[in-house]
């Protein structure tokens, strides 16, 4: 049998427990269970409510998930990339991840690892049109500037998965800079946001807009992650 993916049920601490691997057209359910005779294949020990279970489907080149909760929200994390995450409402079937390391939660609440097929790539690639080639980046930076420094910073805890914590203030930012050698003020580190939010074209919606200069923080921290300019490499690279 050739093994496509591997489910791996977890406790409510994270810690790995029994392992289920999976051909390509087979599947393996999993759920909370206090009782321990629910009939699913993989019980995670946990009381969180609500009730939390999925079904886990390998493909050759994917998996899907299906949400069999009736009311709890999964979440499937990317673990090689804290940035990339995917809700799958209560209910829903068949959502597709391409995630090759991933990890569902409810509600922060660890339930299984998934290792899915290793990604295919292309041996055939397209040469680039030269007119790219030529042009610079629309959003090309330098990241050995002190804005970079002042931007990775402030993207900190969406890189390291938090997406919901508060994004650090200036002051923060300055205090956590200093600890990487590079001296900047609160307010300087004002000056760098606001220079990359002119540089960027970022504007505020309606609704930021009347947040005041708070949005900027914001707005930037989600335009980086969500085009690429920040990485979690990044952070790696400037922690050694």
């Amino acid at each position: 049998m050739h093994q496509s993916v591997s489910v791996q049920g977890l406790t409510a601490s994270g810690k790995p427990g029994a392992v289920r691997h999976l051909a390509v057209g087979q599947s393996t359910t999993f759920s909370t269970c206090l009782c321990g005779g629910c009939p699913y294949d993989l019980l995670i020990p946990t009381c969180r409510k609500p009730h939390a279970a999925g079904r886990i489907i390998a493909y050759h080149d994917h998996w899907r998930i299906d949400n069999l909760s009736r009311t709890a929200m999964l979440v499937v994390e990317d673990m090689e990339n804290p940035c990339h995450l995917i809700t799958v409402p209560a209910s829903r079937l068949a959502t597709t991840v391409s995630f090759e390391l991933a990890r569902v939660t409810n509600y922060g609440t660890p339930l299984v690892n998934i290792f899915g097929p290793e990604p295919a790539h292309a041996a055939d690639c397209i040469a680039p049109c030269p007119a790219h080639t030529s042009a610079s980046g629309t959003w090309e930076i330098d990241r050995r500037a002190a804005y970079f420094a002042v931007l990775l910073a402030l993207c900190e805890p969406r890189l390291r998965g938090d997406q919901y914590s508060l994004l650090p203030t200036s002051a923060d930012i300055a205090i956590s800079l200093k600890r990487r050698g590079i001296d900047l003020s609160s307010a300087a580190v004002d000056t760098q946001i606001e220079y990359l939010v002119q540089r960027l074209s970022i504007r505020p919606s309606e609704r930021a807009a009347r947040r005041g200069p708070t949005w900027r923080k914001l707005a930037l921290a989600q335009f980086a992650i969500r085009h690429g300019l920040v990485l979690p490499d990044d952070l790696a690279r400037s922690l050694r």
